[in-house]
Parts: C-alpha cells; sequence; structure tokens
C-alpha cells in the first residue's frame, strides 16, 4: 500500500462517453473530507474541464483547485476507448493536489508566521492565462487565483481562505487595474509575469491572518 492509498480511499469511479466528449468521474476520501474529481474532455476545448471539490458541511461542492484545459487538452484524443487511460492521469495530478491541500488533520496551529507553498498550477483557458497556488499560513489553507484576460475588466485576482466548514472566504483582491498593464504574458512566462502579482496578494493575506486582526 502506497503513500496515497494511505490518505486517500476511492469511493466510486465512473466514467462516461458521448458523441463529443468523453468523462472521468472519481470519488474519494481524504482524511474526513468527500473529494469529487471530474474530468470532462469535449472536442472543443473552452467546453473542457478538470476540477477537484470537496464536500463542504452544507452538503455542496466547493472548488479546491483545477486544471485548465489548455494544459491538457492537447494531449488526449477526440475519440478514446480507454478513458480511465485518457484521463486518469489529469485525474491523479487533481489528487494530489487535493491531498496537499486538505493536509493531515491538525492537532494545533502552528505558528502563524510559517507559511508553506503547498500547490501550484498555471494554464491557459481560452484566452485567459490562469495561475492557481495553495499556500498553508499556520493553520490557515490559504488559495490564490489570478485569471488574466485580455480584458482587465475580466480579470481578477483573489486570495481566499478554507473555513472549517469547507468553504473559501475571500481575504484580500488586488484591483486588476493595478496589475493588468503590466502583465502581458504567454503559456511560458505566466509563472515569472503573473507570480509577482500572486506575491503581493500573499503579503496582503499573511497581515490579515496575523493573531489580533
Amino acid at each position: 500500500m502506497d503513500a496515497t492509498e494511505l490518505t486517500a480511499r476511492l469511493i466510486d469511479d465512473i466514467t462516461a462517453h458521448a458523441s463529443q466528449r468523453y468523462t472521468l468521474y472519481r470519488i474519494y476520501n481524504i482524511y474526513s473530507a468527500t473529494v469529487r474529481i471530474s474530468v470532462e474532455r469535449d472536442r472543443d476545448t473552452q467546453q473542457s474541464l478538470a476540477v477537484v471539490e470537496v464536500l463542504n458541511s452544507d452538503r455542496k461542492w466547493t472548488t479546491l483547485a483545477d486544471n485548465p484545459p489548455g494544459n491538457w487538452h492537447h494531449d488526449t484524443d477526440d475519440v478514446t476507448t480507454d478513458i480511465n487511460a485518457s484521463l486518469g492521469p489529469i485525474a491523479d495530478t487533481l489528487l494530489a493536489r487535493a491531498r496537499a491541500i486538505l493536509g493531515p488533520p491538525k492537532a494545533e496551529a502552528p505558528d502563524i508566521r510559517v507559511v508553506r507553498h503547498i500547490s501550484e498550477c498555471t494554464g491557459t483557458r481560452g484566452q485567459d492565462h490562469f495561475l492557481e497556488r495553495h499556500y498553508t499560513i499556520g493553520a490557515d489553507t490559504v488559495q490564490i487565483r489570478i485569471t488574466r484576460d485580455p480584458r482587465a475588466e475580466q480579470s481578477a485576482a483573489v486570495a481566499s481562505v478554507l473555513t472549517a466548514a469547507r468553504t473559501w472566504i475571500v481575504l484580500a483582491d488586488y484591483p486588476p487595474s493595478i496589475w493588468h498593464a503590466c502583465t502581458l504574458c504567454d503559456l511560458t512566462t505566466i509563472q515569472s509575469v503573473l507570480g509577482p502579482v500572486a506575491d503581493v496578494l500573499l503579503n496582503h493575506t499573511i497581515a490579515a491572518l496575523k493573531p489580533g486582526k
């Protein structure tokens, strides 16, 4: 039994096929959380998705992380006879990110100043460029998501914290009017160009989570 099997138990594995698309759904129990992974591969890249969600206390799904189809669509075929072979590696990557984000149950709160980078994904979704990072800051799990659209008004940079109910609450946002004009990028430069925007949000988040705030 490997480390993944010790922390993630597969509950259900479903595949489906239609004329233009095929899908893979997996449900896991990770620590005390129920997690759903959905990978939907359509002939149209923009109609495809790969996302991992956690069931929150309201019995609704909260998105933990996603992998833009621009990262993997071109590596999969329009038609397949083995959906698990085609989409399984994408699901496995999302499972690893979910394990990192949820982490083992915390027996006690660590020092608030300890910041750990636990997950990252970059990619494209249509014309958008996307950067998603997850951190633990003390006992808190933080998500930073930056979407850069060609239009500033359709772009966003937001930092959120995962609550005990497994929902995200926005802690900080960085208005695109400040950073959009100087962040033109392509797939190879997303990290170097959007990374400094994420760093600003991280610093705001660290300040917001300081004791006494």
